[in-house]
């Protein structure tokens, strides 16, 4: 272990930065950072208390703002064009496998020259890969035929984002680690 000021600065510097501008880009540097710096082995117990802390707040962030963008999928749900399907496993009590939705925005977030509907997927997580997705995909592209365009947003290492290129999404914006994806019928 080290007792080294420069590692005990570096954390300070890498805390510093993340809760000065918390982008995408900044949490995914510092997790890599503190990730290295914990895999070195190379920490005091403070310091890898430090670390730790860091991570748990970039987690803590995370989870807010994955709550955040959940929120507006589900918020009011029912309205006109509000259309969605679930998954479930007969044989295991009916328990959800899956969901996808289709919404327009509301509010601030309606952009009306472009009143594209966004598309929200979710599998369990140890279901993935096994044709659950693209089957609620395919149960909602025939079911709403009207949508023309639809469009989704999500991580830019999301394996998902090659089953919804197999369904005809196309990347049309990307960001730091994210990309906005759309689909022309």
């Amino acid at each position: 272990m080290s007792n080294s000021p420069r590692t005990s600065t570096t954390l300070v510097a890498i805390r510093d930065r993340m809760l000065a501008g918390p982008s995408v880009g900044v949490r995914a540097d510092t997790a890599k950072q503190v990730g290295a710096l914990l895999s070195a082995d190379l920490l005091t117990q403070r310091e890898r208390r430090t670390a730790l802390a860091i991570l748990e707040t970039l987690a803590k962030d995370v989870e807010q703002q994955v709550r955040y963008a959940l929120a507006r999928h589900v918020e009011s749900w029912g309205r006109a064009d509000d259309t969605g399907f679930v998954a479930y496993d007969a044989k295991q009590k009916d328990e959800l496998l899956g969901a996808v939705w289709l919404r327009l925005a509301t509010g601030d977030q309606r952009d009306e020259t472009k009143a594209t509907p966004e598309l929200a997927f979710a599998v369990k997580p140890g279901l993935r890969r096994r044709g659950i997705g693209a089957a609620l995909l395919t149960q909602l592209v025939k079911a709403t035929p009207q949508q023309s365009t639809i469009s989704i947003s999500a991580p830019a290492n999301n394996p998902a984002v090659r089953l919804y290129e197999r369904f005809g999404f196309k990347v049309v914006e990307q960001s730091e680690g994210a990309l906005t994806m759309r689909r022309e019928a």
